[in-house]
């Protein structure tokens, strides 16, 4: 209101529009501090990102290498390519994009987000490599070393790290991990109280979702059913899916399909959620392993049942020789030294 015309002031407002998933509110304040100030690396990145989140990735494309371009060591920009790389199913094409050294030293989640890359390519040493090296700074390296024991199947170690990093940071991520890590063991007792301390609202009549991630609120929702408080469990799960029901023609991401699925899931309902990671493949989803804790979806628990279904399996085996063609088209790109 003091000066319209700072296009500084407009991209913050559109970026905490973009916070708030109001993508297409923030895109014409965007479109408006580009006019004042076309070199503002924010605005554009900002731009870039709520195309992704329309499903308009040739623009973000586009603009994303542009940004790259003109701005060689504005990290944020590769980074945000590499993310919609991912989104897109195009990981051969995201682990050329973010697998720069210079990068992940910059940003580690660059690496994070290559060593997932890798993960779901099928690359278990280049994977753990790019965990190893995530060393600086110490909450960026724990949460490397985490993912690696994940991917490793060492649950009860995992459980143990989380333990001491949750007593000596404090940070609520170690909290949540402690939470994920109970349930895959099948602890109620201690997901329990993890869950008292991580996500209270979760046990209230309605439960309040809106401040928890998506992972984290079905995980409270599957050991609400270990539990034994189906009823609230699934009070979860339908509260879930009504805040992630996206209107018809609006563009869905496929880690919104995912979730959804997983929702279903909880419910008992095999089929929707099937359906759900049928679309979710159709739109690109070729991430078995999650970024949100390198876990696969047929390892959480509450995808037990889903993951006995003949189309499930089918699905799986579908999509592991989606990223095996991937994995030889990367390493065709990195003979010929170009981008895949």
């Amino acid at each position: 209101e003091l000066d319209p015309q700072d296009a500084d002031a407009l991209a913050m407002l559109a970026g905490q529009l973009v916070t708030d998933g109001q993508l297409r509110q923030a895109e014409p304040l965007l479109t408006r501090a580009l006019g004042i100030d076309p070199l503002s690396r924010i605005a554009q990145h900002l731009l870039g990102t709520t195309l992704v989140g329309q499903g308009r990735f040739a623009e973000a494309e586009r603009l994303f290498d542009g940004l790259i371009r003109l701005y060689p060591d504005f990290t944020n920009a590769r980074i945000a390519l590499g993310q919609m790389l991912m989104a897109a199913g195009r990981l051969d094409e995201a682990v050329i994009a973010l697998d720069h050294e210079a990068l992940i030293r910059a940003d580690p989640l660059a690496g994070l987000l290559l060593a997932n890359c890798y993960a779901n390519l099928g690359m278990a040493a280049e994977m753990t490599a790019t965990l190893e090296g995530i060393r600086e700074p110490p909450p960026a390296a724990a949460v490397a070393h985490a993912a690696l024991l994940q991917r490793r199947g060492e649950t009860r170690e995992l459980e143990r790290f989380a333990s001491r990093q949750s007593a000596a940071t404090r940070d609520p991520i170690w909290r949540a991990v402690e939470l994920l890590t109970a349930v895959m063991t099948r602890d109620a007792a201690a997901a329990q109280q993890h869950l008292g301390g991580l996500a209270p609202g979760l046990l209230a009549y309605p439960p309040a979702i809106e401040d928890h991630q998506p992972v984290d609120t079905l995980l409270a929702a599957e050991l609400l059913r270990m539990a034994g408080r189906r009823e609230q469990a699934e009070r979860v799960a339908e509260a879930f899916l009504r805040r992630h029901e996206v209107p018809p023609g609006d563009h869905q991401g496929v880690e919104s399909m995912r979730t959804r699925a997983m929702a279903f899931a909880i419910l008992g309902k095999n089929d929707a959620a099937i359906a759900e990671l049928e679309r979710a493949r159709a739109a690109g989803w070729r991430m078995l392993v999650d970024f949100d804790y390198f876990t696969r979806i047929d390892d959480y628990p509450m995808m037990t049942a889903v993951a006995k279904e003949p189309r499930f399996r089918t699905l799986v085996r579908a999509i592991e020789t989606d990223n095996a063609r991937l994995r030889t088209r990367l390493a065709a790109a990195r003979r010929s030294g170009g981008r895949s």
